[in-house]
């Protein structure tokens, strides 16, 4: 468990930023939340009409975002709000990202032609690039789940 002897008020904190720079990019940092928030209802919304007409499982944004670092007793006001706003942040894209990807696997799950990296966690069960056969036969299989591994 954290102890609250090592906690820093925020005046302190400010005091102890040797770099101007790092105060002039708080506004810059700060001022995504306003595309993260619209991403945010976009791909809610987007979901949640398309999802339900095609079969396809609603992503759970609370799978997403996770809020355990604010009660960390060692952190102050400041540093609490900037994981919030972390986690939120990362909880957004990456909940964006698993929409996207169960978008994908219903209409294209077809792997690119060169590998990419970084890839999600459905792109591994996608077809071969040049798999037409495998494509034709097996896409409404991959589409109700009936069918891990391609």
């Amino acid at each position: 468990m954290s102890d609250k002897k090592h906690k820093t008020n925020f005046l302190g904190d400010v005091i102890n930023i040797k770099k101007l720079s790092f105060i002039i990019t708080v506004p810059f940092i700060y001022s995504l939340i306003f595309p993260v928030v619209l991403l945010h209802i976009f791909v809610e919304v987007y979901q949640k009409v398309s999802f339900p007409i095609y079969g396809i499982d609603i992503v759970k944004f609370k799978d997403f975002f996770n809020t355990e670092r604010v009660k960390i007793c060692h952190l102050n006001w400041i540093e609490k709000a900037n994981c919030l706003y972390c986690d939120y942040a990362n909880g957004c894209l990456a909940y964006s990202v698993e929409v996207a990807a169960r978008t994908e696997k219903f209409w294209c799950p077809i792997k690119h032609e060169n590998k990419r990296e970084n890839t999600h966690d459905h792109y591994d069960n996608f077809f071969e690039y040049s798999d037409e056969d495998g494509f034709r036969e097996n896409k409404k299989k991959l589409r109700k789940n009936k069918i891990k591994q391609i």
